[in-house]
């Protein structure tokens, strides 16, 4: 009897490390962001960065709204592409701004490229987050195909002149 109580529990034990190895297989096509390292694109006034909530440096940047402009005018000039920085599992890359709605505190903005979509969705709020350095509330969406994650994020916008 007990020869076969520990062979029902070796047989469990196998099964659960099958389940566990599969678990881990598919855990690399999660959706991470990590911090921005430098993008390339310099910094100018109407940029907007955020973090992950939590995050435990306020230097650390997970997703910054920005643009490509030839005369580093601010980022609605018309001669500027609005675009978006990411870290997506170690992967920075920049993301075309498709779409933008503001209205009243509260907008969104949606940008893409070939294989990730992104939106973020922001309001202010200073009673959900610390307004010294952050004032906006945002929840990021990022698609990949079909993966999908959402993250709550805090941020700020420089409206100051470069």
């Amino acid at each position: 009897m007990k020869n076969t109580m520990i062979n029902k529990f070796l047989i469990i034990l196998a099964l659960f490390s099958v389940v566990c190895t599969n678990a881990a297989a598919v855990e690399p096509d999660a959706l991470g962001l990590y911090p921005l390292t430098e993008s390339g694109i310099p910094s100018q006034a109407g940029d907007c960065a955020y973090q992950l909530k939590g995050t435990k440096s306020p230097k650390h940047e997970h997703f910054v709204q920005t643009a490509i402009c030839p005369k580093r005018r601010f980022f609605n000039a018309s001669d500027c592409v609005p675009v978006s920085i990411i870290n997506i599992n170690n992967n920075q890359i920049v993301l075309r701004n498709i779409s933008t709605n503001i209205i009243n505190n509260e907008g969104s903005s949606l940008y893409k490229n070939d294989e990730y979509v992104v939106e973020i969705r922001v309001k202010e709020d200073c009673t959900k987050v610390s307004c010294d350095l952050f004032y906006l509330d945002a929840a990021l969406t990022v698609k990949r195909g079909s993966l999908q994650q959402i993250f709550e994020m805090q941020g700020n916008c420089d409206m100051g002149e470069n």
